[in-house]
């Protein structure tokens, strides 16, 4: 699949970044079925949670309790300013 999508960006003129992908749900690198995987010659880095386009994923997919409290962090914000606009 990586060998594809690294084809794919150098026919259309595009490049992947290594170091902003990340893998997941990677085997340990002590397991036998520990493989590392690249682009471009770089290897992937692997994490246990990784943020793509501000939506958090883990191991299961999207992780939405750290979506929630990212996206309800700005609105409390928002709205304590709301309330003291109101109150001055």
């Amino acid at each position: 699949m990586l060998d594809l999508a690294q084809t794919h960006s150098l026919t259309l003129g595009y490049k992947w970044s290594p170091p902003k992908c990340a893998v997941l749900n990677a085997p340990a690198a002590t397991s036998s079925r520990s493989v590392q995987l690249s682009l471009y010659g770089q290897d992937l880095p692997t994490a246990d949670e990784f943020t793509y386009l501000g939506v958090p994923f883990d191991g299961k997919g999207i992780c939405t309790s750290a979506l929630i409290k990212h996206r309800s962090l700005p609105s409390a914000a928002l709205f304590s300013s709301v309330r003291f606009v109101h109150t001055s």
